[in-house]
């Protein structure tokens, strides 16, 4: 069998020639050449750099995908949505305008009672004062 070989070169110093036992003879294997080893190496950095960049491709199409997914749902949202917000809407109105009706033909005349109602009261109250300072004899005698 051939006998690997390998040339070292030192500036200025003398040529040296390795010589490498039998890869099949001695039990070694065949990438005890270290040019057959860089050459693997490189071939495997080649494999993995293609790998790495259809990995990336597959994974920016993944993202692009899901992105316009996102984007539909949000569109699909924002149409089932839009019903929702305008009977929400008109709900809204409703209310609105039946607490003004309510306000205007309960509240204002309860209020105009109650405060008609203090207000006799407040009368009956003078009145009543009055009444008995006059019984007790204590009438005109200014403030009561």
């Amino acid at each position: 069998m051939a006998r690997l070989y390998s040339d070292i070169f030192i500036a200025g110093g003398p040529r040296v020639r390795l010589t490498y036992p039998d890869a099949t003879r001695e039990g070694l294997s065949p990438m005890a050449d270290p040019n057959q080893f860089l050459a693997l190496t490189e071939t495997l950095r080649d494999i993995l750099l293609i790998l790495s960049t259809v990995a990336l491709l597959v994974l920016t199409g993944f993202m692009a995908y899901v992105g316009w997914q996102l984007y539909r749902l949000g569109r699909e949202l924002y149409l089932e949505l839009k019903p929702i917000l305008a009977s929400l809407q008109g709900t809204s109105d409703s209310v609105r305008s039946v607490t003004a009706f309510v306000n205007h033909q309960m509240v204002s005349p309860a209020r105009g009672a109650l405060s008609l109602g203090i207000s006799a009261r407040g009368i009956w109250q003078v009145g009543a004062e009055v009444v008995r300072a006059l019984r007790a004899g204590k009438a005109g005698g200014g403030t009561f």
